[in-house]
């Protein structure tokens, strides 16, 4: 595996500026030979990567405004792979304990987990001292996971 880009970005925890993510990610996997033939695969990763940042701004940061995030985009080759990284210094919090959203029930929040541990290849959350990491990976020569 060859690591060929990185791309890093700093965003204020704001909702108006979560669309930055989106266009970065859209840009990447439109333009890329690979990525651009899978345009579901890059729509899954678009939207779990958007619902890590939207819990960033409203649970790590309680929608402090005065904060920021770091996202990190890797761009990998052979196989082709991106792995992205948003960085906090929020509060913490243990995935384990996330109840699975009821899917038979009428809901309107508590999908974002869920959703990232289906249309992704790994979800990974770690807490350290300093700050939070999600650890983000979409392979794009792998099946989508069944829901």
């Amino acid at each position: 595996m060859s690591h060929v880009d990185t791309i890093h970005l700093q965003l204020p925890a704001k909702y108006q500026y979560l669309n930055i993510i989106g266009e970065t990610l859209k840009a990447i996997s439109t333009n890329h030979p690979v990525m651009s033939q899978h345009p579901d695969t890059s729509y899954n990763l678009h939207l779990a990567v958007h619902e890590a940042a939207a819990n960033v701004v409203e649970h790590a940061y309680r929608c402090d405004e005065t904060q920021s995030f770091e996202m990190d985009v890797e761009i990998w080759e052979h196989p082709t792979r991106l792995v992205v990284k948003l960085r906090d210094r929020g509060h913490s919090f243990d995935p384990d304990v996330i109840p699975p959203p009821a899917l038979g029930s009428p809901q309107m929040r508590g999908f974002g987990m869920f959703l990232m541990q289906h249309l992704l290849d790994e979800a990974v959350y770690e807490s350290q001292e300093g700050g939070n990491c999600w650890t983000l990976v979409k392979n794009f020569e792998s099946p989508l996971k069944e829901i």
